[in-house]
């Protein structure tokens, strides 16, 4: 039982640790594309830097939130308990990275789409071409997020499901 509670215990803390990670990462890019935008100071640059560090903000903040949440939660009484609330939380945390990610990435399509097809409206096919290449590239994002996830959080939660299903051949 007690070596249930120690890979609990350990999970949440590599959870924790790859959020906060993921966090610095943003952060950092972020950074980048400010250092960057200097120089660049027209209507559609200071647009998208503006929605940028909007988009990012979300993201970061609830990525915070819910490492704050997992850090400190006091877990329920039993240890199945626990484990099922522990798995939720990590299953709710892929949901709202999944969905604040997706909002980030569909946003900057959108506003280069925009900028797209006020410089080219005349241009059909450019803008046609346009289109389907920034449709794509949100179904493309799509699925590596949901890859990303998994192999990031979704590990944690195998092995959390796995130490219920543990937990509960005894």
């Amino acid at each position: 039982m007690e070596l249930l509670q120690n890979k609990t215990t350990d999970i949440r803390r590599k959870i924790r640790r790859r959020l906060s990670q993921e966090i610095s990462t943003y952060l950092i890019v972020l950074g980048i594309s400010l250092v960057f935008s200097f120089g660049h100071f027209g209507l559609p640059p200071v647009i998208y830097l503006i929605y940028l560090l909007i988009a990012s903000g979300v993201l970061i903040g609830a990525l915070s939130y819910k490492s704050r949440q997992l850090r400190s939660i006091n877990l329920p009484g039993t240890l199945r308990e626990a484990l099922t609330y522990l798995i939720e939380k990590v299953d709710s945390t892929m949901k709202v990275y999944m969905a604040t990610y997706m909002l980030m990435i569909t946003g900057s399509i959108v506003i280069l789409e925009i900028f797209v097809l006020i410089k080219h409206s005349e241009k059909t096919l450019s803008v046609a071409l346009a289109v389907a290449g920034g449709l794509a590239g949100i179904a493309i994002c799509y699925w590596c997020g949901k890859h990303y996830l998994e192999r990031i959080l979704g590990k944690h939660k195998t092995r959390l499901v796995a130490c219920l299903n543990e937990l509960n051949a005894l």
